[in-house]
């Protein structure tokens, strides 16, 4: 099991380590391509197999690496057959690469990608967000170092919900996202920010595509400044997904769990917890809902 996963706004690209999941936001071309190369130094002075992926033009261009043994590639040629986005075919890649990468004598691998490799085949916003979610989740359990690197003018407001499923954030010229959530480990998912009506249509397709890659067992909330009603449902939700199944949330507010009294959850579902950090483990043991609330 790696070390818990944290939010962090990043003033760079350095000091990354196993686990983490950044979105780089590109203002400048040279400062990401001055960043992306200190990124990499590192990951080899750590050990990893480095990668970068490229849109097929770009690849020539960078072929020398500055000197780094760098493994160059265009997804959407090399693993895709020049076909769209497939999140399975990327993920067992993802995998197969981790795996060749330690057999060869690495700690894992570390990449920067340039996704502009995506615009071969545009993906929507939603399926964007999708495929960096399911992502996040695969980089906690390999334990490899990902920078997903969008350009504003290439993807425009889907920066921002593909953002808000990075647990990191580096770059500048574009708007943070109302909430994040990210992936920590065993069925567990963070989440922080507001939930408000701006945000409750991306909120409630990232609750879909994390319960549909595991049953949800635990969700923190700590960082969760607010959440509307309709975030709350769509919470309760989560816990019926894809069948009902114990479910505990962690570190909510007291509004929060006097709003899931008010709206009758605790009687429909009585299978979901709250509880604390100290209960992070122990779902079943949580207190129920409404017991000893404090603001």
């Amino acid at each position: 099991m790696h070390a818990v996963r944290q939010q962090q706004e990043l003033a760079g690209l350095t000091g990354l380590a196993p686990g983490d999941h950044v979105c780089y936001v590109i203002g400048s071309e040279d400062e990401f391509e001055a960043a992306a190369q200190r990124c990499l130094a590192e990951g080899l002075a750590a050990g990893q197999k480095l990668f970068r992926f490229l849109p097929a033009a770009a690849t020539d261009r960078h072929a020398a690496g500055n000197g780094l043994p760098i493994t160059f590639a265009d997804p959407a040629r090399d693993f895709l057959n020049d076909g769209p986005l497939v999140p399975e075919v990327m993920l067992s890649m993802f995998a197969e690469q981790t795996s060749i990468a330690r057999r060869e004598g690495y700690t894992g691998i570390r990449l920067v990608a340039d996704m502009d490799w995506m615009l071969a085949h545009p993906p929507t916003p939603e399926q964007v967000a999708a495929f960096e979610l399911v992502l996040d989740k695969a980089v906690a359990e390999l334990g490899v170092t990902v920078v997903c690197a969008y350009r504003p003018g290439s993807f425009g407001l889907g920066v921002t919900e593909a953002a808000a499923v990075h647990p990191q954030h580096a770059g500048s010229g574009h708007p943070p996202p109302l909430f994040r959530m990210w992936y920590v480990d065993d069925d567990a998912w963070q989440i922080s920010g507001q939930v408000d009506l701006a945000a409750i249509v991306a909120f409630e397709r990232a609750l879909q595509t994390a319960a549909a890659a595991g049953p949800v067992r635990t969700v923190g909330c700590a960082g969760l400044a607010f959440i509307s009603a309709a975030g709350i449902a769509a919470l309760s939700r989560l816990a019926d997904t894809p069948a009902p199944h114990p479910m505990l949330i962690q570190d909510a507010s007291g509004i929060v769990r006097r709003c899931w009294q008010v709206l009758g959850l605790h009687e429909l579902q009585p299978y979901v917890k709250f509880g604390d950090s100290t209960s992070r483990h122990a779902a079943g043991d949580a207190r129920p809902a409404g017991h000893g609330d404090a603001a």
